[in-house]
């Protein structure tokens, strides 16, 4: 979905040059740790003088002013970033919301517990909070309602790799309407917010375009017909 790309994308802005990552790894940590070493350097001679031998770098050679300096710039350009993030998909951490639906392999070992404490629990609760606003149920029984369908969908996907993330889901929510007794469980609050996840999901770029073009042959086929019944007889 693009609320996970864009997500994922405002963690690395954040992670890299907001904390400052950025000095620690990847090829600025290597360049870094390069430049602590003091090496020779050869200065071709200028139309004027004659080579000249220079040393690079060196033990505390970079001050943490140095690399605040430098950051500084990419600092304004993270925040400008985020802003124009912001101003363009003003709903899209509404959206990152239904990432609690995203099942992966890691997910068995994810299954998320009520008032557990742990920082990933909080999480998913604060963003079943905004989704049962947004599909105007009551958030407890929809918390209540996901931390029991949760654990069906993981074994499904668990059990059946092939199967997509969504007919995990159907199949969970179709465990839960009919158990071993036979009598339906509670889905009511849960089952408008999946209705919303499974239809964002379906619109993808692909989907749309063959919405647009069958919606186009369909008013090209009906102008034509319209044509010839508005046409006289002779």
């Amino acid at each position: 979905m693009l609320s996970n790309e864009l997500n994922h994308f405002r963690l690395i802005l954040e992670r890299l040059f907001l904390r400052g990552d950025v000095v620690r790894v990847g090829y600025t940590a290597h360049m870094l740790s390069w430049l602590q070493k003091r090496g020779p350097v050869l200065i071709p001679a200028s139309l004027s003088g004659e080579p000249q031998d220079r040393t690079l770098g060196g033990p505390r050679s970079i001050r943490p002013a140095d690399i605040d300096f430098c950051l500084a710039h990419l600092r304004s350009f993270t925040s400008m970033a985020l802003a124009t993030l912001s101003a363009e998909f003003p709903s899209w951490e509404v959206l990152q919301c239904y990432s609690v639906f995203a099942l992966t392999k890691s997910s068995v070992h994810e299954v998320p517990r009520a008032a557990s404490g742990h920082e990933r629990d909080a999480k998913v609760a604060l963003k079943l909070q905004r989704l049962a606003r947004l599909a105007n149920v009551d958030a407890s029984e929809l918390h209540e309602e996901y931390l029991r369908t949760f654990p069906l969908a993981v074994h499904h996907l668990d059990h059946a790799p092939k199967i997509s993330n969504i007919e995990a889901w159907r199949q969970a929510v179709q465990g839960r309407r009919r158990n071993k007794l036979g009598r339906p469980q509670s889905i009511g609050a849960l089952l408008p917010v999946l209705q919303r996840y499974v239809a964002m999901t379906a619109c993808s770029t692909q989907g749309q375009e063959a919405a647009f073009s069958t919606q186009e042959r369909l008013l090209l086929h009906g102008a034509i017909i319209w044509s010839l019944v508005r046409k006289p007889m002779n």
